[in-house]
């Protein structure tokens, strides 16, 4: 799978990862799984260049509505410090009750990314 694939649980904490993940986002399997969400700490921007408040990153949008939300393109920064990487994000909550099947590990939204950078010129400020 090209595509990079997050299982991510209530708060949004990284719980599983596929290995296209962690090439497009350039960060270790080690060092994603435990992060806080989708984007590293430096936030993340709008395709006009707008610094994206953290609720309404796509991940953690999709946990507050309780919503699928599909194709947000966002920018990352790049762990090489080499600019922005933008991404066509969608998110997808799973179903949740007993009568579903354990899920020891509380998964609660599965979040799917392409690396769509050679193809997004952004407006900055």
């Amino acid at each position: 799978m090209a595509g990079g694939v997050l299982v991510q649980d209530a708060v949004g904490t990284v719980i599983e990862c596929n290995p296209a993940a962690c090439q497009i986002l350039g960060t270790p399997r080690e060092q994603l799984l435990g992060r806080s969400t989708l984007a590293p700490e430096m936030g993340c921007r709008s395709v006009d260049g707008t610094l994206l408040s953290r609720e309404n990153w796509p991940d953690l949008l999709a946990l507050r509505l309780g919503e699928t939300v599909r194709d947000i393109v966002i920018g990352i920064a790049r762990p090489e410090g080499a600019g922005l990487r933008w991404l066509q994000v969608s998110v997808v909550p799973l179903p949740v009750g007993p009568a579903l099947g354990a899920n020891p590990r509380r998964a609660r939204i599965v979040t799917t990314f392409a690396d769509i950078t050679g193809h997004v010129a952004p407006t900055l400020p």
